[in-house]
């Protein structure tokens, strides 16, 4: 159920040092005298210098890629959340042209960092075009900073179901685990820790196996390994069967950061007051099934192109892999304590 489903896959250690080196500047910013912008390089080049975090006088984030003097800037300030303008900066006393991604809310500090690590990530794999490229990517993002999330069908209800039954069964083993659940936040697989990732599919069908992949980075398994849950999932009216709020109550007792679970919940639209609807409708699951992703796995990566891109004009990937010609080869509280341990 990740989102964006054509970001890609974007490293939680490479996440993880945007965040530090951003509070790294917000410690800088106590003890330096006030300034508009205090800055730190990261290791991304392009042809007018390297990319930079920011962190302004009102303590929010930037994300500052060099540009050109004369090139253009799609200033984009539709969202409250984040805007997109150009600005120059005296960097080692030189006059610099930036094109200013910045986080407009600190409640969306966590999908920033998400965003700022795709823009990195998309800029490290092609530095040209740059603003045009941080506009698309921002595009593709802006329903996360919108606040306004889409309507609970029974399909999103489903999917949401599946990969909670999957955390709460995480938080069973370990309270730490909600660090793990990264779906909500962009990054191209539901669950991430060191060296395992785990993408949860679910579906509402009473036959079939078949799944709906997004992109060509959800089933790539060259970061780690991947393993792939899914699950049956039925509305019912049995005892046994439980609503979204439900699973989420639970989670949250068992959690040790319930902020975390809070922060992702905000990405998908869910506040302190649950939509109704999650309250109403009661899933039970039917049929599960897990499976290692690895060599044998059909499935379209990067490596299936040539020099492993995705040919230049091709914008987004979709495609259907029906499980029933998959063996089911991993069993599932083996994967999540691999995942467990990890944390």
């Amino acid at each position: 159920m990740s989102t964006p489903s054509d970001a890609p896959a974007v490293s939680v250690q490479f996440r993880r040092l945007l965040d530090e080196l951003w509070r790294r500047l917000d410690a800088e910013s106590r003890s330096a005298p006030p300034v508009l912008m205090l800055s730190a390089e990261l290791e991304i080049d392009t042809p007018h210098g390297r990319v930079r975090l920011g962190r302004d006088s009102d303590g929010l984030r930037h994300l500052l890629v060099p540009i050109a003097v004369g090139q253009r800037v799609d200033v984009d300030r539709r969202s409250a959340g984040v805007h997109l303008a150009d600005r120059v900066l005296l960097v080692d006393d030189a006059p610099v042209r930036f094109a200013d991604l910045s986080c407009r809310r600190v409640d969306l500090t966590e999908i920033f960092t998400g965003l700022a690590a795709d823009v990195c990530t998309r800029i490290a794999a092609d530095p040209d075009d740059l603003p045009s490229r941080m506009a698309q990517t921002l595009s593709s993002w802006r329903l996360l900073f919108s606040g306004n999330a889409p309507r609970w069908t029974p399909a999103r209800m489903a999917g949401l179901f599946a990969e909670l039954t999957a955390l709460e069964r995480l938080l069973m083993i370990t309270p730490a685990a909600v660090g793990a659940w990264l779906g909500p936040t962009g990054c191209a697989q539901d669950f991430w820790c060191t060296e395992t990732r785990l993408e949860v599919k679910a579906s509402l069908s009473p036959e079939g196996r078949s799944i709906r992949v997004h992109g060509v980075d959800q089933l790539d398994s060259s970061q780690g390994t991947l393993y792939l849950s899914w699950f049956r999932v039925a509305e019912s009216s049995l005892r046994a069967a439980r609503t979204i709020t439900e699973l989420l109550h639970s989670c949250r007792s068992r959690t040790n950061s319930p902020e975390t679970l809070d922060e992702r919940l905000r990405v998908l639209g869910i506040g302190p007051e649950h939509p109704p609807v999650l309250s109403e409708t009661r899933f039970e699951i039917t049929d599960e099934r897990w499976y290692r992703v690895d060599e044998t796995f059909p499935r379209i990566v990067p490596k299936t192109f040539e020099g492993g891109v995705v040919p230049s004009g091709v914008n987004r990937i979709e495609y259907t892999v029906d499980l029933d010609t998959v063996r089911a080869d991993a069993d599932g509280p083996s994967v999540l304590g691999a995942l467990a341990a990890q944390l």
